[in-house]
């Protein structure tokens, strides 16, 4: 797999197939995020869910998979394999965004599950559809012990 990820890609860059792939798929979880959202302003909570829930899951799932394929954890701190610029690039430009980078992701997965969870919490049905719950999610002090014993 990490060998067809490395082949050339398909969008007219010099980036590879897996390069390609993410770019392709980061417009596409935005672009449902968005619909979502815009769906959530209509009050179309049925809609809004599962589209968002469909956009998380297969955003934590595309990640997942891609990080674990690319060992890219791993090759992040490895050394500049297939890096070809100067060290002062490498050093003061590439490393720190990469880090920074690193950072965002695993603040995204985090907040991904998060915000499936509290998707579930915050909402009530009302004939058959999905509304938010009024007032506070509240957690009971009992509940945070059982859940983190």
């Amino acid at each position: 797999m990490k060998d067809l990820l490395a082949r050339p890609g398909f969008l007219g860059t010099a980036a590879t197939l897996g390069g390609d792939l993410s770019q392709l798929m980061a417009m596409l979880f935005t672009v449902l995020f968005i619909i979502g959202w815009i769906q959530a302003r209509k009050k179309l909570g049925n809609i809004h869910h599962w589209i968002v829930l469909g956009g998380m899951v297969t955003m934590l799932a595309f990640f997942t998979s891609y990080y674990l394929f690319r060992q890219l954890g791993v090759l992040a701190f490895e050394g500049r394999t297939g890096f070809s610029g100067s060290d002062f690039m490498y050093y003061r430009v590439f490393i720190p965004l990469l880090t920074f980078h690193i950072c965002l992701v695993i603040v995204g997965l985090i907040m991904a599950v998060y915000m499936i969870v509290l998707g579930f919490r915050a909402q009530q049905f009302v004939q058959d559809r999905r509304e938010l719950r009024p007032g506070l999610l509240k957690v009971s002090r009992e509940k945070l012990v059982r859940i983190f014993g």
